[in-house]
């Protein structure tokens, strides 16, 4: 197969998928439904990431799963124990064979499983759980796309909406006034990269949950209000922590409601983006971390840093301004995310706008494979260092 190829075509519920060959010696792969890039896999080495937020998330991840590590360690909290990295820098050897032991990652919405294949690689003691509406979609690419040898990654194909309120319900739902149901038994999904059709997910105590629910390029209202938050933090491990990946520009009115909700459940909220998004009027990308552990490292100068372009990091006070009097957003409330079109955003942009990030890419040269370096090349939580083949 040659560089540029596509290698799978799909439509189904009115979505049209393709998956492109764009680096042949490194097998890189790009994911595009309706036209806007969802995922970019390497397959030669899933710790290289192609998109900023991506790579962001992943370093939440280590960070995430470091901290665990390490109150398991000291016997504090529910935290796995097992090897990792120091989130100062100082590695040793960085994660071992059995890193990730007790960890559990739940993604809402998976994609080409970028991120999953980042955690199996970078913390294979992990479990993974997958939570995907398009199993046909999914089954396919796994055939074009396996997932790295002894990879944990179980499947439930469903609605995530669906997912989080039947399942987290008796599993101690985190409702916004506080209370909270009885722990309830969820069904078993057995086996690596197996599936299973719409069930009560089995996680109950995640170390991360990543929440990536893009249709094409819209985000449902239903799996963007309170009550679908709370349901996701039911099904949190205590001081875990929670990464949603959102698309907005100018005003940013739909995302400041998105932290205004989520600082109504979690003790930390931060917000991450591309600077260029605040400075040249540019839609894009928007992530945000929450937790009830203190997040002090993205906040920290230097971190989250990409070398691809600037990172906007907004928490404390500097957030409180930035969300200024969006409140938070219900189910009686809740909307679409706004469309990746300057148009819609011209009546609050100063200037004629675009695309940027994953939403604004249009392919890029991937002749220079030696230049693409994996997460941790020069980037903050250790000093491993990985290299695309």
């Amino acid at each position: 197969m040659e560089t540029g190829s596509i290698v799978y075509r799909s439509s189904l519920h009115g979505q049209e998928a393709e998956l492109h060959l764009v680096d042949a010696p490194t097998q890189t792969y790009q994911l595009r439904v309706d036209g806007i890039l969802q995922s970019e896999v390497c397959l030669a080495d899933p710790t290289v990431i192609g998109f900023a937020y991506a790579r962001h998330v992943a370093r939440f991840v280590d960070a995430m799963a470091v901290e665990a590590a390490e109150a398991g360690a000291a016997g504090v909290g529910d935290g796995p124990a097992g090897g990792g990295a120091t989130a100062g820098g100082s590695a040793g050897n960085g994660p071992g064979a059995g890193a990730g032991a007790g960890m559990t990652v739940a993604h809402l919405g998976g994609g080409a499983l970028t991120l999953a294949r980042y955690v199996a690689d970078r913390w294979p003691g992990a479990v993974q759980y997958v939570v995907e509406s398009e199993s046909e979609r999914t089954t396919d690419l796994l055939g074009i796309l396996p997932l790295p040898n002894g990879a944990d990654v179980r499947f439930l194909f469903g609605d995530a909406r669906a997912v989080v309120d039947g399942g987290m319900a008796g599993a101690g739902h985190r409702a916004p006034s506080g209370e909270s149901a009885d722990a309830g038994a969820g069904a078993e999904v057995s086996g690596s990269a197996r599936g299973t059709q719409l069930a009560q997910p089995p996680w109950r105590e995640a170390t991360v949950t990543i929440v990536d629910l893009w249709a094409g390029a819209t985000i449902a209202a239903r799996v963007a209000s309170l009550e679908f938050y709370a349901g996701i933090a039911g099904g949190m491990a205590r001081g875990g922590g929670l990464a949603v990946n959102l698309l907005d520009g100018p005003g940013f009115a739909w995302s400041r409601r998105q932290a205004a909700t989520l600082r109504l459940l979690f003790e930390h909220v931060v917000v991450v983006m591309d600077e260029r998004m605040l400075h040249d009027d540019l839609i894009g990308n928007v992530l945000v971390f929450a937790s009830d552990r203190a997040l002090d490292e993205i906040g920290e100068p230097g971190w989250p840093h990409d070398p691809t372009s600037a990172t906007h990091v907004l928490h404390g006070a500097r957030l409180t301004d930035w969300i200024g009097d969006a409140s938070a957003t219900s189910d009686a409330d809740a909307t679409d995310s706004p469309p990746p079109d300057a148009g819609y955003f011209a009546p609050f942009a100063k200037h004629a706008g675009g695309l940027v990030g994953n939403t604004g890419e249009r392919g890029r040269s991937h002749e220079r494979t030696d230049d693409r370096r994996g997460i941790h090349q020069g980037e903050g939580l250790d000093d491993l260092r990985r290299e695309a083949v």
